[in-house]
């Protein structure tokens, strides 16, 4: 899927969607890093790591980032 991405330079919804899915499990996990680690674990920007994560937050879910952890977390 990645690759199909970075080929096309085109996300579609699904594709949208599966990467806040990876944001949101790992932010549970407290695993997600800084924004520029998460980016280069998802092979995608870092302004698009802090747009999906806009996105969760206006979707209803309680996503942050802890300076602390340096990690996104979920209360």
């Amino acid at each position: 899927m990645f690759s199909e991405i970075i080929r096309t330079g085109i996300m579609n919804k699904l594709q949208k969607q599966s990467y806040k899915d990876r944001i949101v499990n790992l932010a549970r996990r407290k695993g997600t890093g800084t924004p520029a680690d998460l980016a280069l674990r998802l092979e995608i920007s870092e302004r698009s790591v802090k747009r999906f994560v806009r996105e969760i937050r206006e979707e209803g879910t309680d996503i942050r980032y802890c300076q602390t952890r340096m990690s996104y977390v979920m209360d």
